[in-house]
């Protein structure tokens, strides 16, 4: 259990019998799978099941490798939440109110400093299909009495501007209200706090405990569908597209599994998170991210899920190459790991063709897969300079996203969707189902 490796055996040389009463040398794990079935024959002839034969194997054995299951981080479990509040008004926060629905709790309220200019703002305002007229209040005014959770996202940048630690004020807040908490971040500078604090905290969380042991460099052969969702950058609303597709996809009646790389993804109950993205909490390397990202779809795929949406951060190819920082060797690792079958690609409206062109040839190179759609972004960069905010954003039309599709289809023979189009949306579905 634990490991694809049931039998660890010889392969060396060994005399085989042919069927002409030959004998010769040969070698390989083919002639030391002949050699246990051998075995197996001859001991065991009534009620043969693999516990039986395991059992047996076991005893004749030369070496037996202790069991070795991943340990968990034991202060650090995912609780049950029932009403909470959240804060900052981050863009992380937007996936709260556009998918509401899909999450297994109430927010009571979204929260967020004066300076920010977000308070008083309708959340229609960033979305305009929630139907409710609340705004986003004032952080001083948290009323921790009605909850049981605050949901705290990136904090750092914040504290670093304003000159003052929001951070460790709500936590003591929090422990003084037993109110719960639930962090993007680390809450390790905390712990001398909320170590016996009486309330519960969580921060997603990925380190070598978590590997699976005695694997000996074997993977599992995954049976279940892989989709991946890929980018040209950041900010490109690739777990929106996940979250709607699984909605979607859930609606026709279909069990979906899935691998979110954003830190609050456990909130819309996914299988496994693994977030790779800002102040990543991921700590594993190289082969470690493979092979874990293999054993979780694995076990995702016994829990009877019939495709795997698995969505990744930022983009694939570097933009320069004389910054280490621009390397994005975590998600060569990842698209390694997560091995899918079909790649859905996120493009801005701005890309160069040249640009998503070579980003497609990198992910069928690292994962042989198939690419069955582009979903263009439908915010870009304009000319216009916004002083300290750079520049300025705006939301394409359908006609500047029509034309540059044409382009696309034109030049890669796929569909290209605009994401946030519910018809688009279901294409999209419908692709991903034909396809398979």
């Amino acid at each position: 259990m634990y490991s694809p490796i049931n039998i660890f055996a010889n392969g060396n040389v060994q005399r085989l019998s042919m069927q002409n009463g030959k004998t010769l040398l040969v070698s390989g794990s083919s002639i030391a799978c002949a050699h246990i079935t051998s075995v197996l024959a001859n001991a065991i002839t009534d009620h043969f099941n693999l516990e039986i034969a395991l059992a047996f194997l076991k005893s004749k054995s030369r070496y037996i490798f202790p069991s070795q299951t991943p340990k968990h981080y034991n202060d650090n479990h995912l609780f049950k939440i029932t009403n909470a509040v959240v804060f900052p008004f981050s863009k992380e926060a937007h996936a709260f109110v556009r998918f509401a629905n899909m999450l297994p709790f109430n927010i009571q309220g979204y929260y967020d400093v004066r300076r920010s200019g977000k308070v008083g703002r309708k959340l229609n305002s960033y979305y305009e299909d929630y139907k409710s007229e609340e705004s986003i209040l004032d952080v001083e005014c948290i009323d921790f009495t009605n909850i049981d959770t605050i949901i705290l996202g990136h904090i750092d940048e914040l504290n670093a501007i304003s000159g003052r630690d929001y951070k460790i004020e709500l936590i003591k807040k929090a422990i003084m209200a037993k109110v719960n908490i639930y962090s993007f971040d680390p809450l390790d500078p905390y712990m001398d706090l909320l170590n016996n604090s009486g309330i519960k905290y969580y921060y997603p969380k990925v380190t070598q405990c978590n590997i699976p042991q005695n694997t000996f460099g074997k993977l599992y052969k995954i049976p279940n569908p892989v989709v991946g969702i890929f980018g040209t950058s950041s900010q490109q609303g690739k777990f929106s597209l996940q979250l709607a597709l699984k909605r979607e996809l859930e609606l026709l009646g279909y069990n979906v599994g899935t691998i979110g790389t954003e830190p609050h993804s456990p909130l819309f109950n996914f299988d496994v998170v693994f977030p790779i993205g800002y102040n990543s909490t991921v700590y594993l390397k190289n082969n470690e991210i493979v092979q874990y990202l293999n054993d979780k779809i694995y076990t995702i795929c016994l829990q009877g899920k019939e495709i795997i949406l698995a969505a990744t951060q930022a983009q694939i190819v570097p933009y320069c190459y004389n910054n280490l920082l621009e390397f994005p060797t975590m998600q060569y690792h990842y698209a390694l790991g997560i091995n899918p079958d079909a790649i859905i690609m996120c493009i801005n409206y701005h890309d160069e063709i040249s640009y998503i062109r070579k980003s497609m040839y990198t992910l069928i190179g690292l994962t042989d897969a198939t690419i069955i759609a582009l979903v263009m972004f439908p915010i870009t960069f304009s000319s216009d300079w916004n002083g300290i905010y750079g520049n300025s954003k705006y939301k394409i039309t359908f006609e500047e996203y029509k034309e540059k599709a044409h382009h696309l289809q034109e030049e890669f023979k796929i569909p290209v969707y605009f994401l946030g189009e519910k018809k688009h949306l279901e294409k999209l579905c419908k692709v991903v189902i034909d396809y398979f």
